[in-house]
């Protein structure tokens, strides 16, 4: 096995499917969301917040908690690539670095199951592998694409840790998962469950509890480092209206309708690709369980692999709603098909020990075919039609042209009392439609009352806002700004309480005469003390549990020895 060799090999393959993104532009339902996240953190890296906390450019304009909420991973390293490259070229940069490590993480896997000529083999399978492709052509969502890109080296570190209860992999695993957490929270707590269930029936089988211990000392030590980011947006979630963050959809994907099939439409086109790879991938394993029984008998490791994909079929049948409503945080994974990354990785494995013998063709050509299916579904036919004005297929497609260095504007992380001032309990749509209204009608970035104080803008930056105001008598500002609790305020170098009215916009009242007025955004929960106690406390575990480990397996290795 030549690593170098396989690793220009991952590299050039990487290129092949971003070729869509450069002959029609970039496409997907969560494009300009993580577009117009890339953008601000860009600008903050530029100011010098590496950390930042508030997105002046949401909401058009008026302003989002975004970066305080959202997993900060994917979001630093897209600002990063924007820090140095042109906006439009952070998508194709950024996906190509996610297939580059999906591939490099499933040959690091794979040296568990198949031999090193066929790793590469795998590596390929698990890059052109319909979930992998589908989070960049259909959904273009930055943080499910770099998790999965780490699904399979996670993977790697868990069977280790259940089979041989490797220091190593401890460590690994624990700061994989804590990844996971800075990155896609979701499909975070989807991993955990699934692991966790994985874990339980490992013990019970080795009749070791040893395995579900490790594994939650794993997930401990996961949740301490990143604790920085998870507990204080955990504590502010009240702040914004849970649409932002609790969006739900129950739909299993072994749930078959006709609709699918009578309408040509984005949504029914993704549930039956969906529902086909998920159908196909339950015969394929149930073929590869019976035809490989004895190979699953005699290995740990696949037997961890078929209990994932077993956990991942049963939460894709029709009538398993309980669980998400009954599972405490079940519901923030939000969509069934967040476990797909599970069966993607299982199917690569066994088609890699497949693809042996009469059976080498059968599978490189249903390979062939599935990729050319995504790349026409979700690329070439859906650009065509988005051209012509046809909404099937795929959503709205944002090209290269389009993606300027303006931010485009992005509606999030709205307050409650925002939320309830344009909601008619129907859906989304009324509300975007009043605070893009309301955008549009704010022309200047402050306002005044009375009409004789005047304010100017020494500096708007998205953290950061300075202003003088003269005033012949007292008045109330109102900021072209959306009100958010850790906005602080400060009126001549003292400390001020900011306003909201409304309509969600900040406030704040001076006196007659002349003042300097600065507003910044400072967050109590996140400082730099709390946060390094969490790393602390995280590391401390962590060789805390690697010292315990390592005694165990030493206490093992003598009770074995004649």
């Amino acid at each position: 096995m030549n690593i170098r060799r396989d690793a220009i090999i991952l590299s050039l393959a990487a290129l092949v499917p971003l070729g869509m993104f450069v002959l029609f532009g970039y496409n997907g339902s969560d494009i300009r969301f993580h577009y117009a996240s890339w953008m601000g953190y860009a600008d903050a890296i530029r100011q010098g917040d590496l950390l930042p906390g508030w997105d002046g450019g949401a909401n058009h304009g008026l302003g989002s908690p975004r970066f305080y909420f959202y997993p900060p991973l994917a979001h630093l390293l897209g600002g990063l690539i924007g820090a140095v490259l042109p906006v439009s070229l952070i998508g194709i940069v950024f996906a190509w670095g996610c297939l580059l490590l999906s591939g490099c993480s499933m040959h690091v896997l794979s040296r568990i199951f198949v031999p090193p000529r066929q790793r590469l083999l795998a590596a390929l399978l698990y890059m052109g592998s319909y979930y992998v492709l589908y989070m960049i052509f259909t959904r273009f969502a930055a943080g499910s694409m770099l998790l999965n890109g780490l699904m399979p080296l996670t993977l790697y570190c868990f069977i280790r840790l259940m089979r041989e209860r490797a220091p190593g992999a401890l460590a690994g695993l624990a700061g994989l998962l804590a990844a996971g957490w800075a990155t896609d929270v979701p499909v975070s707590i989807a991993c955990a469950y699934l692991l966790g269930v994985t874990a339980v029936v490992t013990a019970l089988r080795q009749r070791a509890p040893g395995a579900l211990v490790w594994y939650c000392l794993a997930q401990l030590i996961a949740i301490l480092l990143v604790s920085w980011y998870l507990v204080p947006a955990f504590l502010a979630s009240g702040y914004i209206a849970s649409t932002d963050y609790l969006y739900y959809g129950y739909t299993p994907l072994l749930l078959f309708s006709l609709e699918w099939l009578s309408n040509i439409s984005a949504d029914d086109l993704i549930h039956l690709l969906l529902f086909g790879c998920t159908a196909g991938g339950l015969i394929v394993c149930g073929y590869f369980v019976v035809r490989e029984r004895r190979r699953i008998a005699e290995s740990v490791a696949w037997q961890i692999m078929i209990t994932t994909g077993a956990i991942f079929f049963l939460l894709q049948l029709p009538g398993t709603r309980f669980i998400w409503e009954w599972v405490p945080m079940f519901r923030i994974i939000g969509f069934n098909a967040r476990f797909h990354v599970f069966l993607a990785v299982l199917l690569c494995l066994m088609a890699t020990v497949l693809a042996q013998g009469r059976w080498r063709y059968p599978v490189y050509g249903c390979w062939a075919l599935l990729f050319l299916v995504i790349v026409a579904g979700a690329g070439v036919l859906g650009y065509k039609a988005e051209a012509r004005g046809e909404h099937y297929l795929v959503h709205r497609t944002a090209g290269l042209a389009e993606l300027h260095d303006d931010h485009p504007g992005v509606l999030e992380y709205l307050s409650p009392a925002v939320v309830a001032r344009f909601d008619d309990g129907t859906d989304f749509t009324p509300i975007y439609a009043g605070v893009s209204r309301q955008a549009r009608e704010l022309t200047q970035r402050a306002t005044a009352v009375p009409a004789d104080c005047r304010v100017a803008i020494n500096s708007w930056e998205a953290a950061r806002k300075q202003l003088v105001v003269d005033a012949p008598d007292a008045c109330t500002v109102t900021l072209r700004h959306f009100y958010f609790p850790y906005w602080t305020l400060q009126v001549d170098g003292r400390a001020a309480e900011p306003g909201r009215n409304p309509a969600g916009l900040m406030t704040f009242r001076v006196d007659a005469g002349h003042h300097e007025v600065t507003l910044a955004f400072r967050t109590p929960a996140r400082n730099l003390w709390i946060g390094l106690s969490g790393i602390v406390a995280g590391l401390l575990l962590l060789g805390v549990s690697l010292r315990a480990l390592r005694s165990h397996r030493a206490t093992r290795a003598h009770h074995a020895a004649p």
